[in-house]
């Protein structure tokens, strides 16, 4: 099929051809004109990020030029080298704004420089004058002065640095510090909303999408633990995290029916990524040996988590309901029910260490099962060597547990390489015989 030339001016010249001749309707044509510009777009992704790494490049660049003098110069000189950067910035955007508006790679680079000139004059006349005040502080200051480029330049990549920001801020004012809720991260957080909902009209299964959706998702989750009370609750806080990384699996289910990229839903991947982690994570006994109070029930409500925690257990349990309502047990998955069954095993065997690492170990081991059927029904090795991954992980870790006699773990990894090798045979073999009966 011979390529179609992206908006030149013969095939423009066909389309109001075609319009004249009623072929195509002058809609249709808009349409076709809109398509292939996205694709032009597209295509000139590349000088785009070049142009973003040379401003980024430039404004390093420039700061460690001044700062290499910066001892030997007045308090006025320093001042007006603090508001240069962004007296330049301000005019390279407003020069964008009238000229190169529609240029993506100018918009990209004159939104990024604004942003770290921002930045770098809040920190430099601070330094100046000495005004007094912590990272958390600055960081705020910083991100409400950014928010604005977001939305006056629809700038995707100050959009993904803002995202960093308000995360980092999360962390200094959650972890350190005086270990404070960052109440103003979910605020800033808010102020986001009307962007996403703009990319995800435009255009919903583009990179920018993607990127944005991996971004929030592992923001929200590095920022989750700043509700807990101290890392002394680290049964709520594990348990919180286990069920917002199943809210985070259930949602990614929805998306992941829709497209064959399982990479590209970050909601799905950090779900499960997130769930075998914590749950591999407890199945070692010194979690359970140091039970942080004697009454498992005993929960210090004075932090957000616990109400949260509780929260997140019934939309779970509401889109369970929901995904079994409308397609039965088809649906059944046991990934989602790993935050119930922690939450379950916890006030059951916490004064049992030996019950609970047994209890959590045989979860993990249907986990992989599930895979391992799921994806021998299918005939699908990925899904198969994913389950399989999931055993060999447990056996490595196993492998290091002294609890458990050598000749144990010595048949414990023997086993699971028989059973790798075979199960991928099994399938491969199946494979051929489905493509000669196809090809017969």
């Amino acid at each position: 099929m011979r390529q179609i030339p992206i908006m030149n001016a013969s095939f423009l010249k066909e389309l109001q051809e075609l319009v004249k001749a009623n072929v195509i309707s002058q809609q249709t044509a808009d349409d076709i004109h809109a398509f292939y510009q996205s694709k032009k777009t597209e295509n000139n992704s590349f000088p785009i990020i070049l142009s973003i790494l040379g401003s980024i490049l430039v404004a390093l660049g420039i700061i460690l030029v001044i700062a290499h003098n910066w001892d030997q110069f007045g308090r006025g000189i320093k001042t007006a080298f603090a508001f240069l950067p962004l007296i330049l910035s301000q005019a390279l955007c407003f020069f964008v704004l009238l000229r190169k508006k529609q240029n993506i790679g100018w918009k990209e680079s004159a939104a990024t420089l604004l942003f770290f000139s921002v930045g770098a004059c809040i920190s430099l006349v601070s330094q100046i004058y000495h005004i007094s005040g912590t990272l958390s502080q600055f960081l705020l200051t910083w991100m409400f002065l950014a928010i604005p480029l977001v939305y006056f330049f629809s700038s995707f990549v100050v959009t993904l640095l803002y995202i960093g920001g308000i995360t980092w801020y999360a962390c200094v004012e959650g972890y350190g510090y005086g270990n404070h809720v960052p109440y103003w991260y979910f605020i800033l957080l808010l102020l986001l909303a009307p962007a996403y909902i703009r990319v995800l009209k435009s255009k919903p299964s583009g990179n920018a999408m993607r990127f944005f959706n991996w971004f929030l998702a592992l923001s929200f989750a590095i920022s989750f633990g700043t509700l807990a009370k101290s890392f002394g609750d680290y049964h709520v806080l594990f348990a919180g995290y286990l069920g917002l990384f199943c809210l985070y699996y259930l949602i990614g289910t929805l998306i992941v029916q829709q497209t064959s990229r399982v990479l590209g839903n970050s909601l799905f991947s950090v779900g499960l990524t997130g769930i075998l982690f914590i749950l591999i994570t407890w199945s070692f006994d010194w979690l359970w040996e140091s039970p942080p109070y004697d009454n498992p029930w005993l929960v210090t409500f004075s932090r957000p988590l616990p109400y949260l925690t509780v929260i997140i257990f019934l939309l779970i349990g509401y889109l369970l309901f929901k995904r079994f309502k409308e397609v039965g047990t088809e649906a059944a998955d046991p990934v989602p029910f790993s935050a119930y069954f922690f939450a379950l095993a916890l006030v059951a065997f916490y004064h049992f260490p030996t019950a609970g690492v047994l209890v959590v170990n045989f979860w993990v081991l249907s986990l992989a099962l599930y895979y391992i059927r799921k994806g021998s029904i299918r005939s699908h090795l990925g899904i198969l060597n994913f389950g399989l991954l999931i055993v060999t992980i447990l056996a490595v870790f196993r492998f290091f547990d002294d609890s458990i006699p050598f000749i144990w773990r010595g048949i414990i990894f023997l086993l699971t390489g028989i059973g790798i090798f075979a199960a991928n045979l099994i399938i491969i073999k199946r494979k051929k015989l489905l493509s000669q009966k196809t090809q017969s």
